[in-house]
């Protein structure tokens, strides 16, 4: 009996601070990182269907005052290819300007908050032999839309996968979640690659994560499966490192191409509702009921102008880089030291939270805004 109870001991000794973990290491905030990187993901695809709405409600309004002649968008041939989408055209476009001048102005870099400035914090991923370039607005710009969803996709998948390793519940579990980590960092690679500009067979190859064995006196204790657990997340965790650090770049420069078509439209759609207005005003047949609709109209797209104009894209990456980093540190350590990794995750929902808000704000009348969300 000695023996067995000297064998715990070692055992328990070289587990660390597990207890203080168990049963689920990390599992609040590995499901808070995944949330919220959900969140941005639910953003970006909102904001694509917005910019839709919208600019088919800006060609309406113009149509309507133009009556120009229509025809069959390109995207609508037989053997149309890609990614442009059937849809109605203009065959003529007309120039239609404003006639009034009391119009609003693009804002200037004055008008917009600036990003807050964070320090720059020290690499905390594990030495490697090469490191990817980071991405940039032309390599970015370059990916197809489907692309872009996969790289959305590729870091749900990887955030989720963690998730699991964490709530866990027995080896099955387990053996599940480590397998879905294993795929899901080796699909970051590859798409950290391509944000890149860098062929899948030209990228720098990313260590497999091991499988963990543990050791069999854990199990007499009941820790094997906590052993195993923060072993996977460690490995899991600092394999992603390098790759997270490309797509959060990634990801920004989508996020603010996103934005800037975005304000575009809201900008034209702007301009038309004030011109409605003043026509209205105008109008000898106007009701008050039909010009204080005028107004609301013209008001809402003030207001989704306002909500989209003061995202910071370069913050949302940084916070999300930022929260991956403390995570990597925090699972390193494992010491219960978990005040930077709470901060940089309430960050990081600050940021995610910001940009859901600006995705869900609407310049399209009542009856529009809920088609588009069916």
């Amino acid at each position: 009996m000695l023996w067995q109870v000297a064998i715990i001991a070692v055992a328990l000794t070289s587990a660390g601070a597990l207890s203080s973990c168990s049963p689920y290491a990390f599992s609040k905030e590995v499901q808070s990182f995944s949330d919220k990187l959900k969140l941005i993901d639910t953003s970006y695809q909102d904001s694509a269907r917005q910019t839709l709405a919208e600019q088919r409600l800006t060609n309406r309004i113009k149509w309507i005052r133009d009556k120009p002649d229509l025809c069959r968008g390109p995207g609508c041939n037989i053997d149309a290819t890609g990614a442009v989408p059937c849809d109605l055209a203009v065959v003529t476009r007309k120039p239609a300007e404003p006639t009034n001048q009391d119009v609003p102005t693009l804002p200037t870099e004055a008008d917009v908050p600036a990003v807050p400035t964070q320090a720059p914090l020290p690499d905390v991923c594990e030495p490697a032999a090469s490191h990817l370039p980071a991405p940039s607005t032309q390599t970015v710009g370059e990916l197809t839309p489907l692309q872009r969803t996969d790289l959305l996709s590729a870091l749900d998948n990887y955030a989720s996968a963690l998730a699991a390793i964490t709530q866990a519940a027995d080896r099955a579990d387990f053996n599940n979640a480590s397998a879905k980590l294993s795929n899901a960092v080796a699909a970051l690679a590859q798409t950290a690659a391509a944000a890149s500009g860098v062929a899948a067979a030209g990228a720098p190859a990313i260590g497999s994560i091991a499988q963990v064995s543990s050791n069999t006196a854990l199990w007499l204790v009941g820790q094997g499966l906590d052993y195993q657990r923060l072993k996977k997340l460690r490995a899991g965790t600092g394999a992603a490192c390098e790759p997270i650090h490309v797509l959060a770049g990634a990801l920004g420069v989508m996020l603010e191409e996103q934005q800037g078509n975005r304000l575009d439209g809201l900008y034209s759609l702007l301009l038309l509702r004030i011109q409605a207005v003043n026509i209205a005003r105008v109008s000898p047949h106007i009701t008050d009921s039909g010009y204080g609709s005028a107004i609301d109209d013209a008001q809402a797209a003030a207001d989704a102008f306002q909500a989209v104009r003061t995202i910071h894209s370069e913050a949302i990456a940084q916070a999300l880089s930022a929260a991956h980093d403390a995570l990597v540190v925090a699972v390193r350590n494992n010491d219960g030291q978990l005040d930077a990794l709470v901060a940089s995750l309430q960050t990081l929902a600050e940021t995610a939270n910001g940009l859901a808000s600006a995705a869900n704000a609407t310049s399209l009348p009542a009856s529009t805004a809920t088609a588009s969300k069916q």
